[in-house]
């Protein structure tokens, strides 16, 4: 793409050489920065569903106009809080740095989120990419070792680069119409995955339940969550497999993953997405070593116990021994019964096929609705089919290969989506600080 005709050095760092005819100015010459804050949360009079949004950082949706929220504040709340008018820029300047969202209407905002509310020197839309280039500088700016915020009167000195009012128009139409583009590859390539992710949960459902010959004679499971099996199959609860659910305790950690061999306690997560990720730790404090119980052993299932509706019951298999770490009170592993001709792994794929999974969460209890429990009793009276072993081997290997050659399709679009988004922020940031020329470009 061209490049402007003539250049001058911009004396900031994250901006370089700016064209000739522009300008550079501190943030606090282009916009009001308002901080938001949280109307008395104790007096229940200040929120209403109905109401006015109010901001919080999870809110913040990039480019896309914010016009509704999670929480919204009443007429009383709203006296308390702080009005953004539509078209604002919302930073998140705690925790998140850099994180953005725009006004889609009149808002409010927490204490999380600064409000820039651009003057006449700014055009609405080339200010949003303006900030959104400026996301790393925003973050250099930021203090904290624990939680990192960016307080106002820093951010007000940020500096950016000001093109005439025309030529920031011209800008701002053409990266709407790019970044459009761009999203909706995104969005298509997000879609596959989704697409691959349903088929692949189709396909262990069918094999697991169903077993792998399309034509083989079926019988009346008598389950009802089973439906027909082949007539060659049993069923059994899983008591008759599962020796002992052992449970670990729950222990004092840092919020940070192990490194090495130190000592480290599971988080629940590590089962979220219905496979074993070890990497998802907590360091355990040194006084705390004692009390840890119930390592991670080779070939078995951790199972959530206690989790949100649709993760209660969550599981993953083991792949290999992790002797430093351990579970947590909330996770089960299991301990099959020896002698049994048992493949683990086939069962694995079992308690993370659709039919089962419902059938489980059926049998979750909890007065609180976003926090559910199973009970080892309910979980171990569970009846699952059962092939013999032969065939318990051969459902795993499909499902092990099917699933190998949908990982890398998966990685691949993720690998695209990763590019594609790494583009549209290069972009930005090349015609927002003038390292490209976009006036002569067909509209």
């Amino acid at each position: 793409m061209e490049r402007y005709s003539a250049y001058k050095e911009s004396l900031v760092d994250w901006i370089g050489s700016i064209p000739s005819h522009w300008e550079i100015k501190k943030l606090k010459y282009l916009a009001k920065v308002q901080t938001g804050n949280t109307p008395p949360k104790d007096n229940e009079d200040n929120y209403d569903e109905q109401g006015s949004p109010w901001v919080k950082p999870n809110d913040l949706k990039e480019f896309a106009p914010i016009t509704e929220t999670q929480e919204r504040l009443s007429s009383q709340g709203i006296q308390l809080a702080r009005l953004v008018p539509k078209g604002s820029v919302l930073v998140c300047c705690i925790g998140s740095i850099g994180k953005l969202g725009i006004a889609g209407n009149q808002v409010c905002t927490n204490q999380q989120i600064n409000s820039l509310i651009f003057n006449n020197l700014a055009h609405l839309d080339f200010a949003k990419y303006m900030v959104y280039a400026s996301t790393e500088e925003h973050n250099q700016k930021a203090d904290g070792n624990v939680v990192k915020i960016l307080n106002s009167g820093k951010q007000k000195n940020i500096q950016y680069c000001i093109p005439p009012l025309p030529e920031q128009e011209a800008i701002a139409s053409y990266l709407d119409r790019k970044t459009k583009q761009i999203d909706d590859l995104i969005a298509k390539k997000e879609r596959l995955i989704e697409l691959i992710k349903e088929e692949r949960a189709a396909i262990i459902n069918q094999a697991v339940t169903k077993g792998l010959d399309p034509d083989i004679p079926m019988k009346d499971s008598g389950i009802e969550w089973l439906g027909e099996i082949p007539e060659n199959w049993k069923t059994t609860p899983l008591k008759a497999i599962i020796r002992e659910l052992k449970s670990g305790v729950s222990v004092n950690s840092e919020d940070t993953p192990v490194a090495g061999d130190e000592i480290g306690i599971l988080k629940t997560s590590c089962v979220y997405n219905y496979y074993f990720e070890p990497e998802e730790n907590k360091k355990v404090l040194p006084e705390e070593h004692d009390r840890v119980a119930c390592p991670v052993t080779q070939g078995c299932i951790i199972i959530s116990r206690m989790n949100t509706p649709n993760l209660v019951g969550a599981s993953g298999f083991t792949e290999k021994e992790y002797s430093n770490l351990y579970l947590p009170d909330r996770l089960w592993i299991t301990e099959f019964f020896s002698h049994l001709q048992l493949d683990a792994k086939w069962l694995s794929y079992i308690f993370v096929s659709d039919s089962f999974r419902s059938e489980l969460s059926s049998k979750a209890t909890g007065t609180s609705p976003s926090m559910k429990n199973i009970s080892k009793e309910d979980l171990l009276t569970i009846k699952v089919p059962y092939p013999d072993h032969v065939m318990q081997e051969e459902i795993r290997t499909f499902i092990d290969d099917y699933h190998t050659q949908t990982t890398k399709q998966v990685a691949r679009y993720r690998k695209q989506i990763d590019l594609l988004k790494e583009y549209k922020t290069t972009l930005i940031s090349e015609a927002v600080t003038g390292k490209i020329d976009i006036r002569n470009i067909e509209r």
